[in-house]
């Protein structure tokens, strides 16, 4: 039986090695595990990086192409099939590098009432262009009913233009010119207000320092002097004082 196992392993292993991608997913752990109990720069503790979260990632990302290495019919099962599926795990190395979306999602929270009521501005002109088109050009020209016109409406105010529609008339072609200008600010109106959002996301926090004179809070971190009414916000020196006395 051991015989047979062995062979099995031999030969599994034998119709495996000219695939580059199962390779290269066995020598990507068995290079990481190594570089991780070798340098201590990369793993604080080298010797817990086999049982740590990221060596579990790594180990079951890599186990389904160990197993169809190890076993040449293991391949085909389909239990083996459902393991592969465990290699999307290794999107949870990406972890560390997402911390400044934390400014993404700020913006967002910051933005949301805005670009909610903007949306409803939008949809609301979508309704009334839509309306207007079906008025004008009717269902002998294809705007069957004012859903259809107003699906109109959304491909060209979005830019899409699929084309399947389009008016006829001299006064139905006006009303997609402005359909068409007015879809520029769909796209211009919400990206400006995220970024504006996001940019005061970014900014370095405000030092709660008050005025002595004013009481006023929340200035810059470089200010020196208050925004209000001009007073220091620092305690001067005596020397500062002293040197910074009018001259006779």
């Amino acid at each position: 039986t051991n015989t047979s196992v062995m062979g099995m392993g031999r030969e599994g292993m034998r119709r495996c090695s000219n695939i580059p991608l199962i390779q290269s997913c066995d020598h990507d752990f068995k290079c990481e595990a190594f570089a991780s109990c070798d340098c201590p720069a990369i793993h604080p503790k080298p010797s817990h990086y086999v049982f740590s979260f990221y060596g579990a990632v790594d180990l079951l990302a890599v186990l389904p192409a160990v197993l169809a290495l190890l076993l040449s019919e293991a391949q085909y099962l389909l239990i083996i099939r459902v393991m592969r599926m465990l290699r999307v795990f290794r999107v949870l190395k990406l972890l560390p590098y997402l911390s400044q979306a934390n400014f993404l999602l700020v913006a967002l929270r910051g933005s949301r009432q805005k670009i909610i009521v903007f949306l409803c501005s939008v949809t609301t002109l979508m309704i009334v262009f839509g309306t207007l088109m079906y008025v004008i050009e009717g269902p002998e020209h294809g705007f069957t009913s004012i859903p259809a016109s107003i699906y109109w409406a959304v491909v060209t105010m979005t830019t899409v233009g699929y084309g399947d529609m389009t008016p006829k008339t001299p006064l139905g072609q006006s009303l997609a010119t402005l359909v068409m200008i007015t879809g520029y600010s769909v796209i211009a109106v919400p990206t400006g207000i995220f970024t504006a959002e996001l940019a005061s996301a970014m900014q370095p926090e405000r030092l709660q320092r008050t005025c002595p004179t004013c009481e006023k809070s929340a200035h810059e971190p470089d200010a020196a002097y208050c925004s209000r009414c001009g007073n220091a916000l620092f305690p001067r020196r005596p020397e500062s004082a002293a040197g910074e006395a009018p001259r006779g």
